[in-house]
Parts: structure tokens; C-alpha cells; sequence
């Protein structure tokens, strides 16, 4: 079981800055040690009710909500975990706790009750089963991460954002269809960290023209599937 909460801030970066961002994080920062030979990849399915009210929320900017998903790591469901990811006004908070493939199968098939023995997220359980959640969507990309520490701050840089539509067996990625859906072309930048960031990271940042956001995966993925509610024209606000 992991509990962090922290501040996030998220730009999307041109791919042109990208050596100069990269050659500072790694002479300022330690590597992750998902990424000490190269990028690994991240796949997440998440979760969402038949109203859509956790894509919805996102769309109205709502300032406390929060969501489910299970991550994997290189389309290995052994590193299966289940995520609530809260925002809390400013601050974003991640529980996360190891799940076994059992559990991921009946999750995956609508039976939450194995939720139960987790501490810390046991009331979800109930949560998705009463509000009829479904899996709805798969986001995957590929990061390279970086991390000092102190204040507990970790940067990451997200590639080859993509999509699998309406397909959601996250133990069959290999054989899904897939649709890039990077934004313009962009990476994302995303710093996270608790208390305060050190001059020297902000001091580098300022110096590239990277454009801050609130940029959801999830939302861009459900975007590009046209699953929106609220037409096929949505504005989206990030």
C-alpha cells in the first residue's frame, strides 16, 4: 500500500526541447529505477460509471473528485496495481496497493468485493459496485522518470501517448488495436513533489516556451473514442 500526496504541475513540451530537458534531468536528478536502461511503458484501465460522472468531472473542472484505474508495467499483469487518484483543490493524492491476477480478473469482471481486503481502499468496493462502474478505457505511453530526493519530487517525461479505443483486456494488449493520440505532437512534462520545487529546477524550466496544463490522459483517450456526453464537438479545457 502506497499513500502519496503531492503538488502536480504538467506542460505539454515540443519534442525540439527535448534533448536540452533531457541532458538536464539527468545531469540534475537521479534516474528511476523503471527507467535506469530505457523508457518502460505504462498501460491503465480505467474504470467509469454508465453516466460517465468521473470523465464528466474532469470536463467541468470539479475541484474534489477522484478515480480508478489499474496500472501495469511492460503488459505484465504481475505488476498489476489498483489506483485511486483524488484531487483534493491543489493537491493530488495516489493510493495504490499491489493487487493479485486473481484479483485483477474478477475486478476486470465486475466483481469489486476483492477490493474488501485492501486497507485503505476497502469503500470503493462498494463505491463501483452501487454506481454500476465498468472498465471503459485504455491509456498507454511511454515514460522515462527522474527523482530527487527531497520533497519527495519526481519528473517524468510521457511519450507515444495512445489509445485502444473501446477495447479494454488489459491481459491482451499486445493483439488490440491502437491510435496514437499525442496531442500536436507533444510530450508531457509532469512535475510532482511536496512543500516546494528548487530554484534550480524552475529556473531551467522558465527558460523553455512548454505550455502548462491540466491535461487528463484519461479525458484526451475518451476524447478520441468519441464516448463524450456532451456532444461530438466537446471543449475541452485544457
Amino acid at each position: 500500500m502506497s499513500i502519496v500526496n503531492r503538488q502536480e504541475l504538467k506542460y505539454f513540451i515540443k519534442k525540439s526541447d527535448l534533448p536540452l530537458i533531457t541532458a538536464f534531468l539527468e545531469s540534475a536528478l537521479i534516474k528511476d529505477f523503471y527507467s535506469t536502461n530505457s523508457t518502460y511503458k505504462i498501460s491503465s484501465l480505467y474504470f467509469d460509471t454508465i453516466n460517465d460522472d468521473d470523465f464528466v468531472q474532469k470536463l467541468d473542472g470539479v475541484m474534489y473528485r477522484e478515480k480508478y484505474r489499474i496500472r501495469i508495467y511492460n503488459n505484465d499483469l504481475n505488476t498489476a496495481k489498483f489506483e485511486i487518484k483524488r484531487k483534493l483543490n491543489n493537491c493530488i493524492q495516489k493510493i495504490s496497493s499491489k493487487i493479485s491476477k486473481v484479483d485483477f480478473e474478477n475486478i476486470y469482471c465486475g466483481d469489486y468485493s476483492p477490493l474488501e481486503k485492501y486497507e485503505n481502499i476497502e469503500y470503493v468496493s462498494h463505491r463501483m459496485a452501487y454506481l454500476c462502474y465498468q472498465p471503459i478505457n485504455i491509456v498507454t505511453y511511454d515514460r522515462t522518470a527522474y527523482l530527487l530526493p527531497i520533497n519527495n519530487i519526481r519528473v517524468t517525461i510521457d511519450s507515444n501517448l495512445r489509445t485502444h479505443g473501446f477495447h479494454t483486456d488489459l491481459s491482451n494488449l499486445e493483439n488490440l488495436p491502437v491510435t496514437n493520440i499525442q496531442k500536436n505532437g507533444l510530450d508531457i512534462l509532469e512535475i510532482k513533489y511536496e512543500n516546494s520545487l528548487p530554484s534550480f529546477i524552475t529556473d531551467f524550466l522558465s527558460s523553455f516556451k512548454a505550455v502548462r496544463s491540466s491535461v487528463s490522459k484519461y479525458a484526451l483517450s475518451r476524447v478520441d473514442s468519441n464516448t463524450e456526453i456532451h456532444g461530438d464537438d466537446p471543449v475541452i479545457p485544457f
